[in-house]
């Protein structure tokens, strides 16, 4: 399914980036480049050049260059930028993509590819050979907010199910999956509920369980202990 793929914005966040030279250990992180550059003209500055690895924790970044404006906290990592995390459950979560903006103070950031091309996201369950895979143009979040965006062609698919649709928003607090345009299709074969749906718009929700679609609604859903949870808007 779609929804565990937004973690991977989590590891994209560059905020807990710290001041550093080309190698800092402080605790459990470290940051590793080529070359680093402190910059003291309009604010401080700091950069990292070439082969820019950041780890803390369960996550690990690569990069070929980032930025750090300190003054208002924003992030600027570009080129070949790479991102996984590992989860208490041995679930890998990775995303790619060219460039992640990153407003420290707001919470808010995106995941961009190069022109042309396409985010890819993937998430590895241990006890499953085949992984979930996604592909977007553009990944957003707003952390203060709860809501992570894909937009652009929005694709997924995997063991869990699959789904696409021109844009797709996450509420991580209500756990709440919104797809959009397009005519969205979400098809699931998961253990609590399975079922393929086409409408204008689908959003499936866990807390409560549900699935809503709205105009032109097509398909079915049968849920595992609520077998009535098929509605439209």
């Amino acid at each position: 399914m779609i929804a565990p793929l937004f973690a991977i914005a989590l590891a994209l966040a560059p905020s807990a980036f710290a001041e550093t030279k080309s190698k800092t250990k402080l605790g459990v992180f470290a940051i590793h480049s080529d070359d680093y550059a402190l910059i003291r003209k309009g604010g401080v500055i700091e950069q990292w050049t070439g082969k820019v690895y950041y780890h803390e924790y369960e996550r690990d970044v690569w990069a070929d260059w980032a930025e750090h404006r300190k003054d208002d906290d924003r992030w600027t990592l570009r080129g070949r930028v790479r991102a996984v995390w590992r989860l208490q459950d041995k679930t890998v979560l990775e995303a790619k993509g060219h460039e992640v903006l990153q407003d420290g103070e707001r919470e808010t950031g995106s995941l961009k590819p190069l022109p042309g091309r396409r985010l890819e996201f993937q998430r590895q369950r241990p006890e499953r050979e085949a992984p979930e895979r996604g592909e977007a143009e553009k990944l957003s979040w707003d952390m203060k907010a709860n809501r992570m965006t894909l937009e652009g062609r929005v694709r997924t698919w995997g063991p869990s199910g699959t789904s696409w649709s021109d844009r797709a928003v996450y509420d991580t607090t209500r756990r709440k999956l919104d797809l959009s345009g397009s005519r969205p299709v979400l098809v699931s074969g998961a253990k609590d509920w399975n079922g393929a749906v086409q409408a204008d718009r689908v959003i499936a929700a866990d807390n409560p369980r549900e699935v809503i679609a709205d105009g032109k609604v097509r398909g079915w859903v049968i849920f595992a202990d609520r077998p009535d949870k098929l509605k439209g808007l």
